[in-house]
């Protein structure tokens, strides 16, 4: 899915969680990705996160640091990004404009949860840089269970 508008997000896939199963193994949700987000050398303008959600999206929590490859920079602040200070993918993703994966491992601590998982771009006022594109999302996981989920990119 492309849209040209770098003033709007997009959600993908917005549906109802779904509960992930019991099992004794670790829950991942893999994705297929490339960025080019606004930068200055170490000063990160724009960026996207990954988070999760156990409340139907009422509330939502950072799993960043279960991703791999992992974060790249912090947001600065003052540009109006609803995302500012926070840590995230930032800058140019490795290989770009090449796509390249990363995984999430949710582990076990979700087993019989209901989740939604989302990922999310945030932007300065300023424009400079294409966004993020997301390709189709596996999620390896025991049975049928498998977590809603919800994509934002500007592209």
């Amino acid at each position: 899915m492309k849209n040209r508008s770098p003033a709007k997000a997009f959600p993908v896939n917005s549906t109802a969680g779904s509960k992930i199963g019991p099992s004794s193994g670790s829950a991942f949700v893999v994705a297929r990705r490339k960025s080019s987000f606004e930068f200055s050398g170490s000063v990160y303008y724009d960026g996207g996160v990954v988070e999760i959600s156990n409340d139907n999206g009422a509330s939502w929590s950072d799993i960043g640091a279960a991703a791999t490859p992992g974060y790249t920079g912090t947001i600065v602040g003052g540009g109006a990004n609803p995302l500012e200070g926070r840590s995230a993918w930032t800058a140019t993703s490795a290989g770009y404009p090449a796509m390249s994966s990363v995984t999430i491992n949710l582990g076990t601590s979700r087993a019989g949860q209901t989740v939604r998982v989302r990922f999310r771009v945030g932007t300065d006022v300023g424009v400079g840089a294409p966004g993020w594109e997301l390709r189709p999302l596996l999620i390896p996981l025991p049975r049928a269970y498998k977590p809603a989920l919800e994509a934002y990119y500007l592209r």
